[in-house]
């Protein structure tokens, strides 16, 4: 018989004998044994891979441990929380757990394990305290379970009111009113200074609100004051510090009581629900959603105000730092007026008529402008909100090493982890305006986020800041005076608690309205 076994040949193997309830050395034909060698050597093969190979696999994550019970690394987070988490990426690596207020919290530094779990479904990642909405707004915190399911409604339809089709009325008005409040401006020759953070937030103020809530909206001094007390102490708000923040409640009250007056005596019923008269679509939505929701009118009014207080004052905030960083680099400054000149002399356009330009089209009419934006975002900004897991995962770094997750694990995806590393952006923390210009266009920021968690406001916060550059440099030449000189104009608040942080030092500009050429 033609067989690749020999007829006589045998091997021993293991087998149970069920009679003497054990395992016995026995003698069978090659193919028999050959098959249950097979399945040994493989269980055997599995468990090492278990016990070795995936020790060497898995990373190991340290903790960080704090003499303070309870608390834990909170202070030290909340008093300078870039500087502490640059200092634990240095000395603990790609991820590390800390310990605040109660929590374990683990936080992701590995760039390519925070892109890992940007790519999952946003319902795998959990938002953590409702974003501090109720914090931030003064929302009774009992009172959240039963209006957060409308805001969550709201979020998921604004990435279609925020599209960039969609958002050009918004910006057309945004622009219009930067113009009309830019031409008020008596910028001679003995035009004094003012503050440029003022300068900034004011008129982005009036510019928000006005889009929004429309031109009759009320933006009197009185009302921007208010609001100004209100952003500049809100990471006192967020942290919880009473004392510290009695200024920034006092200005939330008194914008509130102006948001709330406003939506009661313009909200119209309708049909399809109801909008408020005058604002856009966006407002009107939001409104409808918290309508159809058990929330008060007061309630309405707090969610409104609150998005209306974290739009301006995050688009604010770009604007200034952007502005920063071209004065300070003066070649900056001179190539992106340039840029504009010939974008005035291609489309036969006046300064003021600028504002009427197609903002989809801002990325090719300004690319030096756009990429230094773009570079501002990614050196600036720093993560400051959690996620809960609601599976069992694991996040792949880039050594090729995973990360296990486990549900119900708090995560803080440190961004500047990815927006700093050497290995996504070439010479990383330096600021190089052009970056986003070149051939080998290197990976985008995560400011926004990235995949189903992205913020939908991008296009708009992008936008609005591209078109107050390019109106104030089309009719003013700018110049600066920095409390503690230039090099002091780029450092930051340590303990700003914001997405986008505080500048530390004041600097003052005075406006020359450019001659027409």
């Amino acid at each position: 018989m033609n067989s690749l076994t020999p007829a006589n040949s045998s091997a021993f193997y293991f087998t149970f004998d069920h009679e003497q309830s054990k395992w016995i050395f026995a003698k069978d034909n090659w193919m028999e044994s050959t098959f249950a060698t097979t399945i040994v050597l493989f269980g055997i093969g599995y468990v090492f891979y278990r016990r070795i190979w995936s020790k060497s696999a898995t990373t190991t994550i340290p903790v960080i441990n704090s003499s303070l019970p309870w608390i834990g690394s909170a202070l030290d987070f909340v008093r300078a929380p870039t500087n502490f988490l640059r200092e634990c990426r240095q000395q603990y690596g790609s991820a590390y757990r800390i310990h605040a207020t109660g929590r374990t919290i683990l936080v992701i530094t590995s760039p390519k394990a925070i892109l890992t779990m940007l790519s999952h479904k946003a319902t795998d990642f959990e938002i953590v305290d409702y974003l501090n909405l109720h914090v931030i707004s003064g929302i009774d915190t009992a009172r959240m379970p039963k209006i957060w399911p409308a805001i969550l409604d709201f979020f998921k339809a604004s990435h279609a009111l925020f599209n960039p089709a969609h958002s050009q009325p918004l910006v057309y008005a945004y622009n219009n009113i930067v113009a009309q409040n830019f031409l008020r401006i008596t910028a001679d020759e003995n035009h004094s200074a003012q503050s440029l953070d003022d300068f900034v937030f004011r008129i982005n103020h009036f510019a928000v609100y006005g889009m929004f809530m429309g031109t009759q909206f009320n933006t009197k001094p009185k009302t921007y004051n208010s609001w100004r007390a209100y952003d500049s102490g809100v990471h006192n708000i967020i942290r919880r510090l009473p004392f510290l923040s009695r200024g920034a409640i006092r200005g939330r009250e008194d914008v509130l009581e102006t948001v709330s007056e406003y939506v009661r005596q313009n909200w119209v019923d309708s049909d399809d629900g109801g909008y408020i008269h005058g604002a856009s679509e966006i407002m009107s939505v939001v409104a409808q959603k918290l309508k159809d929701s058990p929330a008060t009118e007061e309630e309405i009014a707090r969610v409104i105000n609150y998005l209306l207080w974290g739009t301006a004052g995050n688009i604010a905030r770009l604007i200034n730092w952007v502005m920063r960083y071209i004065i300070v680099y003066s070649d900056v400054y001179a190539s992106i007026q340039e840029e504009i000149r010939q974008v005035m002399a291609k489309k036969y356009l006046q300064a003021d008529q600028l504002t009427q330009l197609d903002p989809r089209t801002l990325g090719a009419d300004f690319p030096l402008l756009s990429s230094t934006v773009n570079e501002v975002i990614r050196l600036l900004t720093q993560t400051v909100l959690l996620r809960r897991a609601s599976v069992d995962t694991v996040l792949l770094e880039d050594d090729g090493r995973v990360i296990p997750i486990s549900k119900g694990d708090y995560i803080l995806a440190d961004t500047q982890g990815y927006h700093h590393s050497e290995d996504y952006f070439d010479d990383a923390y330096r600021f190089k305006p052009d970056r986003y210009t070149q051939e080998q266009a290197p990976s985008r920021s995560l400011a926004f986020s990235a995949g189903p968690h992205i913020c939908s406001g991008e296009f708009l916060a992008k936008t609005t800041t591209r078109m107050f550059v390019v109106l104030c440099l089309a009719m003013y030449d700018v110049e600066v005076k920095f409390e503690k000189g230039v090099t002091s104009a780029l450092e930051i608040l340590p303990n700003s608690f914001l997405q986008l942080p505080l500048p530390k030092y004041e600097a003052d500009i005075t406006l020359r309205r450019r001659v027409a050429s």
